[in-house]
């Protein structure tokens, strides 16, 4: 160093002036900023801090790594009406954040933790999600108009824009939502008959589109809460005589996104289920797991994957309806029919139903359950280390040591 910035420093005397034993009046610094850097501290971890429910329950000792016990299920966003649907982004030049759907409330909400002082928490990212007229009588009229099942797809144009495709009940279509609000149908009707209320999809590694199509989204406001959740339906307001599941070859959906006119060739592949529901794939994309939200024959399916993409040999995989009466430990179970579901890259099934989420082997081994105290709809990996759960007005999370499967990117 420069002698004359070594005397200019010690002309400067800071020790004398800043230390407290040689200059007692500024002995007050040295107290007050490592507590009010201590209390700060405290305040972000209490501002911040998430209340915990549920426990967790094993079965297998495979499933005690993959629970990560230590770590609870953290509630992260509430005054919510019936969460569903929730989908992680994560674009490289920006904070990941979690989409979900209110289908009560007809909108997708974004969950951000952030990086700041403050969790950014839950705001509006789309209104009207699942029903949009010019006269929404008939959106309000319904007991759940929104969206519900949600895939992104990369826009060539603007690879950073969140584009969307979603499952509409209120509309009873697929859609293709762009963040600039423009709005493409991708599927309305089945022979000439408009689908009931699209619930859920997931897209194969060749780009064909699968989708289930139950009647939830039929039920009008007017109708009692225990038909709505016995989904009893009057049968007037039911256009296809089926429930069902249903495939789009991806040359159908490029068609339908570039000329705007909904796919005309849709594949039905089962009509046999009463309540097909959430569905996804295993590693691989050689099997397809769908779930039927039926309280009285309540199961989840699985299909073999042929090399033109069709869905076969459809045999029940998991039953559970006796689960939902009465679980293992002889407690009662009052609530979780399977709904929503996604594979982990070890194949294993993350599935919402009686108690929570059951986690079950490719084997149909359970393994484990992250018991809630109300029915989780569905679930999405996240790139942070968390399982992200919509559970009716709450969503939640847990860390856990496994990572989704790997999804195939779509383009739009």
């Amino acid at each position: 160093m420069n002698e004359s910035i070594k005397e200019f420093i010690a002309d400067l005397k800071l020790g004398e002036k800043t230390l407290p034993h040689r200059n007692p009046s500024v002995a007050w610094v040295w107290v007050f900023f490592p507590a009010a850097a201590a209390y700060l501290a405290l305040l972000m971890h209490i501002l911040n801090a998430k209340p915990f429910l549920g426990s967790i329950e094993v079965y297998e000792a495979a499933f005690e790594k993959i629970a990560a016990a230590k770590y609870p299920i953290q509630v992260i966003a509430t005054d919510n009406e019936f969460t569903e649907g929730p989908l992680w982004i994560d674009n490289d030049d920006s904070s990941p954040f979690l989409l979900y759907s209110d289908i009560k409330q007809n909108k997708i909400f974004r969950w951000e933790e952030g990086k700041g002082f403050f969790t950014v928490g839950k705001t509006m990212f789309i209104d009207k999600s699942g029903c949009k007229q010019d006269d929404m009588a008939y959106c309000n009229s319904l007991a759940l108009p929104g969206s519900n099942g949600l895939a992104r797809v990369i826009s060539p144009n603007d690879p950073s824009s969140i584009d969307l495709v979603a499952c509409q009940h209120g509309e009873r279509a697929v859609i293709l939502q762009r963040e600039n609000g423009t709005r493409t149908a991708i599927a309305t009707h089945y022979r000439g008959t408009r689908f009931n209320s699209p619930n859920d999809l997931a897209f194969s590694a060749e780009g064909h589109l699968y989708f289930t199509d139950p009647t939830y989204g039929l039920h009008k406001k007017s109708e009692s809460a225990s038909a709505i959740k016995g989904r009893v339906l009057d049968e007037s307001l039911q256009e296809q005589p089926h429930s069902g599941l249903y495939m789009i070859h991806f040359s159908e959906v490029a068609k339908a996104l570039e000329t705007g006119v909904p796919a005309a060739n849709v594949f039905l592949i089962d009509a046999k289920m009463s309540h097909p529901n959430g569905l996804a794939f295993s590693p691989g994309y050689s099997k397809l797991y769908v779930s039927n939200s039926d309280e009285t024959n309540a199961y989840w399916k699985v299909y073999d994957v042929n090399t033109k993409g069709l869905a076969t040999k459809g045999k029940v995989f998991y039953n559970v309806t006796d689960q939902y009466l009465s679980n293992n430990t002889g407690g009662s179970e009052t609530f979780g029919v399977p709904d929503g579901l996604k594979v982990d890259q070890n194949g294993n099934l993350f599935a919402t139903g009686p108690g929570g989420v059951l986690v079950l082997s490719p084997e149909a081994q359970l393994l484990g359950r992250l018991r809630t105290d109300r029915a989780v709809t569905n679930v999405a990996f996240a790139t942070d280390g968390y399982l992200y759960m919509t559970a009716q007005d709450l969503v939640l999370r847990k860390w856990i040591s496994t990572k989704g499967a790997k999804l195939p990117t779509q383009k739009a």
